[in-house]
C-alpha cells in the first residue's frame, strides 16, 4: 500500500506539472480555468495518497482529515463547474473538423486566387487590345488631320480626345487649345451648329455634317461629322464626332 500510494502521488504530481507547463507555453488553451481546477484537484488527490502512506509511520489522522476535506471541496467545485461547462465543451470543434474547415478554406482561397489571376490576365489582354486600337485610331486621325471630340449641345463646351496643339502647329493656327466652338467659329456659325445639333437630337440616328470657315483664319475650313450620344437622365445632351481642319484649297477634294 505504501508503494502504491507513493507511485500514485508521484504520478499525480507529474500530471499537473505537465498541465501547468502547457498553460505557460500555450495562451490559446480553451477554458484555462477548468484546466487550473483539474490541476488543483489532481494535486489534492496526490497529497491525500501521500498522507495515506505517511499514516503507517505517523498516524496523524486529524491532518489526514483536513487534507481529505480540502480534497473534497476541490473535487466538488471541479465537478460542478465541469458539469456546467459541458455544453460549451461539447460545442468546441474537434481537431479533425477544424483541419477539414481549414483545408476547405485554403482550397477556396486557392481557387479564388486562380480566378483573380485569370481575370487579371484577361484584363491585361483587353487593355493591350484597347491601347492598340486607340493608337491605330489616333494614327488614323492624325493622318487625316482630324480630331475626335465630344461637346455639350447647349453650352458648346468641347472636350478633345486628341490634343489640339499638334494640329494647330501643323496648320499654323493659334497655339492654344480651344474649349468651346466660340473660339473656333464665328458667332453666326456657332448658332448654326447649335441649331443642327438640336435637330440631330430629334433624329439621333441621322449623322450631322457641318462645314464653316474658322474664326480669325478664313483660309482654314472646319469640317465636322458627328452623332448624338445616347441621352442619360439628368445629364446634358452631348454629341461625339470628328473634326477636320484644312486649308481652303484642300476642300475642293
Amino acid at each position: 500500500m505504501i508503494v502504491s500510494d507513493g507511485i500514485i502521488f508521484l504520478s499525480y504530481m507529474a500530471i499537473p506539472a505537465a498541465l501547468v507547463f502547457t498553460l505557460a507555453r500555450r495562451r490559446d488553451v480553451p477554458f484555462p480555468g477548468i484546466v487550473a481546477l483539474f490541476v488543483a484537484f489532481i494535486v489534492a488527490c496526490g497529497i491525500t495518497h501521500a498522507a495515506d502512506a505517511m499514516m503507517f509511520y505517523h498516524p496523524l489522522y486529524r491532518l489526514l482529515g483536513v487534507i481529505k476535506a480540502i480534497t473534497a471541496i476541490v473535487s466538488l467545485t471541479t465537478a460542478v463547474i465541469l458539469i456546467r461547462s459541458l455544453p460549451a465543451l461539447l460545442a468546441l470543434p474537434s481537431i479533425q473538423t477544424s483541419n477539414r474547415d481549414l483545408k476547405a478554406a485554403l482550397e477556396r482561397e486557392s481557387s479564388l486566387r486562380h480566378e483573380l489571376e485569370r481575370a487579371r490576365s484577361e484584363l491585361e489582354a483587353r487593355t493591350a487590345a484597347l491601347s492598340q486600337r486607340s493608337r491605330r485610331m489616333n494614327s488614323a486621325l492624325v493622318a487625316l488631320r482630324g480630331l475626335a471630340c465630344e461637346w455639350a449641345v447647349e453650352t458648346g463646351r468641347v472636350e478633345w480626345e486628341i490634343g489640339y496643339d499638334q494640329l494647330a502647329t501643323e496648320l499654323g493656327l493659334p497655339a492654344r487649345e480651344f474649349r468651346s466652338w466660340d473660339g473656333l467659329l464665328d458667332e453666326r456659325d456657332v448658332e448654326r451648329l447649335r441649331d443642327l445639333c438640336r435637330r440631330a437630337r430629334e433624329r439621333p440616328l441621322d449623322p450631322l455634317t457641318f462645314e464653316a470657315s474658322m474664326a480669325g483664319s478664313p483660309r482654314h475650313v472646319l469640317r465636322l461629322g458627328a452623332r448624338v450620344e445616347p441621352e442619360v437622365r439628368g445629364e446634358p445632351a452631348t454629341m461625339v464626332g470628328v473634326v477636320r481642319i484644312m486649308n481652303r484649297h484642300q476642300t475642293s477634294g
